[in-house]
């Protein structure tokens, strides 16, 4: 047991340290080998980018099922992502309704690609909207998951929210490089407040087509479909606080 305990404190070490994107792939292929896996899964929501729509996704799924999955359109259907996203507890899923035909195809199809016959999601839900499922898959009869979950539920929910902080940091730090001008800033903050181009540009001192030249600015570095996304990302990385 002692053993065991520093290797995974060891896991943990390594998932805290990790500085960029790639070194989760390296991890998470460790992490499989360690509790005996099929497949491991981290899908991130409101990270980076702040579009729910397009999650952020680390995976050991081999590119053929990835390509499956999207080509079937599975993601409509699969109860993992919607009803582990509602949920605030591990969900298992052998509890889903499989009444749907294209569920259980999901499911019949996902285990003849090698991602085994019994699952557990772990949602993660952070301080600033940005939340996560962590699941995991294995190939085992009831009595051994049973027994594997009970011997490892506190290992896969400390690495849940440990990958959930490391993706989240890792992101964050790689979106912080980007920095605004003090000018930039600025207009930043009065969008934040409600204030239109016009409304800025007289409380700066500056012209509309200023304003309106730094709010380009501000849309391309920050990466942003537009003011609204602009401003959500500035407050989420704390580059502009929050309007009181």
């Amino acid at each position: 047991m002692v053993q065991e305990d520093k290797s995974f404190n060891e896991t943990i070490d390594r998932i805290d340290q990790i500085q960029k994107k790639s070194e989760f792939e390296i991890v998470l292929a460790d992490t499989l080998k360690r509790y005996d896996l099929k497949s491991l899964a981290f899908m991130g929501f409101n990270i980076g980018a702040l579009n729910k729509s397009e999650p952020d996704i680390l995976v050991t799924y081999s590119q053929e099922w990835i390509n499956h999955y999207r080509a079937s359109d599975y993601l409509e259907v699969d109860p993992v992502v919607h009803q582990g996203l509602k949920s605030i507890l591990p969900v298992d899923w052998s509890n889903f309704d499989r009444r749907d035909s294209r569920v259980r195809s999901l499911f019949n199809e996902s285990r003849e690609a090698g991602l085994g016959n019994q699952g557990l999601s772990i949602p993660v839900r952070g301080r600033h909207g940005d939340m996560s499922l962590f699941s995991l898959t294995c190939e085992a009869n009831e009595q051994e998951w049973s027994t594997k979950k009970r011997n490892y539920i506190r290992d896969f929910q400390t690495l849940a929210v440990f990958f959930h902080q490391s993706v989240l940091r890792t992101y964050t730090n790689s979106e912080l490089q980007i920095q605004l001008t003090p000018r930039e800033a600025e207009c930043l903050h009065w969008a934040a407040c409600g204030k239109t181009s016009e409304e800025t540009a007289m409380i700066l001192g500056l012209t509309r087509r200023g304003v309106r030249y730094h709010i380009e600015n501000i849309i391309f570095k920050l990466n942003a479909v537009n003011l609204a996304h602009a401003v959500a990302k500035g407050i989420h990385f704390r580059i502009i606080n929050p309007p009181r």
